[in-house]
C-alpha cells in the first residue's frame, strides 16, 4: 500500500475552500476560504511537530510534481538533523547580505563613503576637482566590485593620463590609495591593489608668467579704451589689477564686503586660499572705479559681478584669461601674472617686503598671528596699493609726455 503519492493533479485543480487534502508524506494541499491553494510539509524534529510551508499552488510553477519535489528536500534536511524553516531563513539572509554586498562593495560605494568622510573643511572646487577626475578616468572602475580590481586596472587607468597630465595622475594615485586603504581598515580588503608612488612621476611646476613693466600699462591703457568687451569684464580686470587680488577673490566679491566711504575691502576668510580673512585698502581708483561700476550693477545679486544667466552666482573666472587674450596677451601671462608684476615692481624699488607680501594675502606662517593682524602694516599697505594705481593709470600720460 502506498505510503505517499496520493493525490492528482485533477485533484488538485478541483479542490474547494476548506478542503485539507494529504498527498503522504507529510505533504498537504491546504485551501483557504478565499480559494488560495498553499502546499506545505508537515515533519518531527527532535520530537516537535512543525510545518515547513512549501509555497502557494500554481500550475506551472509550483504544480504537484514540483511541490513533491521540494517536500523531499525538506525531508532530507530534517532526516540529517536540520529544520528546514531555519535553513530557509538563514538562505534568505545570506542572499540578501549578498545583495547589499554587490552594492556595498562596488568601486563607487567605497570611493562615495571616502569622499562623505574626507569632505569636511574641504573647499568646495578641491572636492569638485575630485568628483571631476574620478568621473572622467575612473568611471570603468565604479560598478566593478573591490575585490575583483587588481592592480593592473588601476595601472591601465593611470598609463595615459600620466602621458598627457601628470599632475591629474598624481591626485587619481593618491584618491585609489586613500580609498582601498579604507577598505583593508574595514577589513574588506587584505591588500592595496594601488602602484606606488615610485611609478608616478611629477610634472614639472609651471609658475603663472608674469606680466611686467610697459606690458601692465599697456594693458591697463587697453582696456581704458576698450568699447567691445562686456564693461564687467573689464571692471573686473580692472579690479585685480588695481588691488593685486586673485581672480576668484574678485570674480566672487560681493557688495557687502566693500565699504566705499572708508575705502576698504575685507575678504572673509571661507573665500581666501590660506583661509585667512583678507583686508585690501583700496586706491581712490578703486573707488572710483567701484562707484561708478554700481550705479550700472544688478542691484537685486549680492555679487559685484554677477553671472549673466543666473545673477545669484558670480560671474566666470575665466572671462578675465578671454579678455587677457583679445588684448593680446594669449601665451603670455594670466590674471594671477598680473599680481607678479606688482611683486617685482616693489621689491625692484626697495619697498617693504613684509607689506607687499601682506598686499598679495601671503600670510606669514604662524595663522594665529595673521588671523589676529588684519591691519599688519596697514599704513605701508595703503601706500603701496595707492602707489600702484598712480603708477598704472598715469603711466602711459607720463611716458607719452
Amino acid at each position: 500500500m502506498r505510503s505517499e503519492n496520493y493525490l492528482t493533479d485533477i485533484q488538485v485543480r478541483h479542490a474547494k475552500p476548506g478542503d485539507k487534502l494529504s498527498d503522504g508524506g507529510g505533504l498537504y494541499l491546504l485551501v483557504k476560504s478565499n480559494g488560495t491553494k498553499l502546499w506545505q510539509y508537515r515533519f518531527k524534529l527532535l520530537g516537535r511537530e512543525n510545518t515547513h510551508a512549501i509555497g502557494l499552488y500554481h500550475p506551472t510553477t509550483l504544480s504537484l510534481r514540483e511541490a513533491r519535489r521540494r517536500r523531499n528536500v525538506a525531508r532530507d534536511l530534517v532526516r540529517e538533523g536540520h529544520n528546514p524553516n531555519r535553513v530557509r531563513q538563514d538562505e534568505r539572509r545570506q542572499a540578501a547580505q549578498d545583495e547589499q554586498l554587490k552594492k556595498t562593495n562596488t568601486f563607487r560605494a567605497a570611493y562615495e563613503k571616502w569622499l562623505a568622510a574626507t569632505s569636511k573643511g574641504l573647499d568646495s572646487k578641491t572636492i569638485a576637482q575630485r568628483k571631476r577626475e574620478i568621473a572622467k578616468h575612473a568611471n570603468s572602475l565604479l560598478s566593478r566590485p573591490v575585490n575583483g580590481i587588481a592592480r593592473r586596472d588601476i595601472v591601465e587607468i593611470l598609463g595615459p593620463v600620466e602621458k598627457s597630465a601628470p599632475e591629474v595622475a598624481r591626485n587619481l594615485r593618491q584618491y585609489f590609495m586613500a580609498i582601498f586603504e579604507s577598505l583593508i581598515d574595514d577589513g574588506v580588503l587584505a591588500s592595496n591593489p594601488c602602484p606606488t608612488r615610485r611609478n608616478i612621476k611629477r610634472a614639472p611646476v609651471r609658475h603663472h608668467s608674469a606680466i611686467l613693466g610697459d606690458a601692465l600699462i599697456d594693458f591697463m591703457d587697453c582696456l581704458c579704451k576698450d568699447d567691445t568687451s562686456e564693461m564687467k569684464t573689464i571692471v573686473a580686470t580692472k579690479l585685480v589689477m588695481l588691488t593685486v587680488c586673485r581672480k576668484t577673490e574678485a570674480t566672487s566679491a560681493q557688495w557687502d564686503e566693500i565699504d566705499l566711504e572708508k575705502g576698504e575691502w575685507f575678504v572673509p576668510k571661507a573665500r581666501m586660499k590660506g583661509r585667512v580673512a583678507h583686508w585690501i585698502p583700496l586706491s581712490t581708483q578703486a573707488v572710483q572705479l567701484l562707484k561708478e561700476w554700481h550705479r550700472y550693477s544688478d542691484s537685486n545679486s549680492p555679487y559685484v559681478f554677477p553671472n549673466r544667466r543666473t545673477p545669484a552666482r558670480p560671474m566666470a573666472g575665466n572671462t578675465l584669461n578671454s579678455i587677457m587674450n583679445r588684448h593680446g596677451l594669449k601665451g603670455k601671462g594670466t590674471p594671477h601674472g598680473l599680481r607678479s608684476g606688482f611683486s617685482t615692481h616693489f621689491n625692484r624699488l626697495g619697498g617693504n617686503e613684509e607689506a607687499i607680501e601682506r598686499c598679495l594675502a601671503h600670510e606669514p606662517g604662524d595663522k594665529v598671528r595673521a588671523a589676529y593682524n588684519h591691519w599688519d602694516y596697514a599704513p605701508e599697505r595703503r601706500k603701496l596699493l595707492q602707489e600702484w594705481a598712480d603708477y598704472l593709470c598715469t603711466a602711459k600720460v607720463t611716458k607719452a609726455s
